[in-house]
């Protein structure tokens, strides 16, 4: 690896170090990301509240369907709110209890009482898990989560899209002209996000 004999030049390790693409991936895998993993869990004991996002597909490699979770929470450091990949299952044909039990084991480390809100990606079972954790929260006098539907986004979305159109003030096209100045222009988007509020 060129790179590390340019990091260590005076190590003969480095020098003859070679690592293929599985080993690569295992390092990653088991070496660096529980690291990564770590970190999360502790910006997330420190954070108020965050939500959970969840979405189930088909995985051709271990043919499975595969739960990937995310969180989404108020990050002080960067003034903004951040999504970011925390783990993934592997379930087969999956009920509602199935996967709340993975879900829960899935998030062994994090306070489920700073729970917001959980999205997903909206079949029917998720209707039904979501139901399953409103009534086992409520079950352990837990706080309400925040009910948005299975998919949260939409929900917000569309309720933003309703206000704007109640107002009469034609956001959209304020927003959508703002979203070309900004999205088009790598400098004046630079520029915007430097700027401090």
């Amino acid at each position: 690896m060129d790179l590390f004999c340019k990091m260590f030049p005076d190590s003969n390790i480095a020098n003859n170090f070679s690592c293929g693409k599985t080993k690569c991936s295992y390092l990653i895998s088991f070496g660096i990301s529980p690291y990564f993993k770590e970190l999360l869990d502790s910006t997330l004991g420190e954070v108020d509240n965050y939500v959970a996002l969840f979405d189930k597909s088909y995985n051709a490699v271990s043919k499975k369907s595969q739960m990937d979770l995310h969180v989404g929470y108020w990050d002080n450091d960067i003034n903004q709110v951040t999504t970011r990949y925390y783990t993934s299952a592997f379930l087969g044909k999956a009920s509602a209890s199935e996967i709340y039990n993975e879900f829960n084991n899935c998030c062994p480390n994090v306070d489920p009482n700073k729970l917001l809100q959980i999205s997903s990606d909206g079949p029917n079972v998720n209707l039904s898990f979501l139901n399953t954790i409103h009534e086992r929260r409520r079950d352990n006098e837990m706080q309400e989560l925040i009910y948005l539907g299975t998919c949260g986004l939409h929900t917000v979305h569309n309720g933003i899209k309703h206000g704007e159109s109640a107002t009469k003030w034609n956001l959209k096209k304020i927003l959508s002209a703002m979203f070309k100045i900004l999205h088009e222009n790598p400098s004046r988007r630079a520029n915007e996000i430097s700027m401090s509020y």
